[in-house]
């Protein structure tokens, strides 16, 4: 999933500017709604706030923390990337000619700010389960993220031609509808999950017996 919101973002290299030309933009200007996600990109920074204060809680009532604590923007995350892409999809043209551009940018300020929950938390998540072999995790997921962020503007083009960029963001947000059921998973079952790994279930033996404070840090 989070190599997938990664690749989200090359994929936007490619489809975003032809659709932007389509509402009158000229080929320079096309690809000034980037600058949209980034706003998105930089709201995140409100969760992170958010985070903290959480953490700060659990330490002051001497709560153990696991990673399900540190879930707060994946559980946002998804609903809003759905929420954003189905907006996008049905805001464009050519099928939805009668709307003013910004309405349409405004969705991916939210697009951009889901995509960086995937990617800042599930990493984050990746280390808190793994610890001493977070590194190995890692370089699992970049490997998926360099494969995936260099196969999806292979596509893009002929995707959003071939089924109309309508269509094509339709079924992007039918993906992201897809991802609106893991973090529940990730809370509820999540600690089951990691203890089939027999990778994450030593590091928390490992962690237990030598873990640098009594909070779960």
């Amino acid at each position: 999933m989070s190599a997938v919101a990664f690749a989200l973002i090359y994929l936007f290299t490619e489809a975003l500017p032809p659709i932007y030309e389509s509402f009158g933009f000229s080929a320079e200007s096309a690809s000034l709604p980037f600058l949209a996600i980034g706003v998105g990109l930089i709201a995140s920074i409100l969760t992170r706030v958010l985070d903290n204060r959480i953490l700060k809680k659990h330490q002051r009532e001497g709560h153990p923390l696991a990673p399900k604590h540190k879930l707060l923007g994946f559980s946002i995350g998804p609903p809003v990337l759905a929420g954003a892409l189905w907006w996008f999809a049905w805001t464009i043209p050519p099928h939805v000619r009668n709307l003013h551009w910004l309405v349409s940018t405004v969705s991916l300020v939210f697009i951009g700010y889901a995509l960086n929950e995937f990617d800042t938390v599930l990493a984050g998540y990746l280390a808190d389960s793994y610890l001493s072999y977070a590194a190995s995790g890692f370089a699992a997921l970049a490997l998926l993220r360099s494969s995936m962020s260099a196969a999806f503007p292979l596509f893009a083009s002929q995707m959003f031609k071939g089924l109309s960029a309508n269509v094509a963001v339709s079924v992007l947000a039918a993906l992201a509808t897809v991802f609106y059921v893991v973090p529940r998973l990730f809370t509820q079952y999540g600690e089951r999950i990691r203890a089939r790994s027999k990778f994450a279930k030593y590091r928390l033996q490992v962690y237990q017996e030598n873990g640098v404070d009594k909070n779960g840090y």
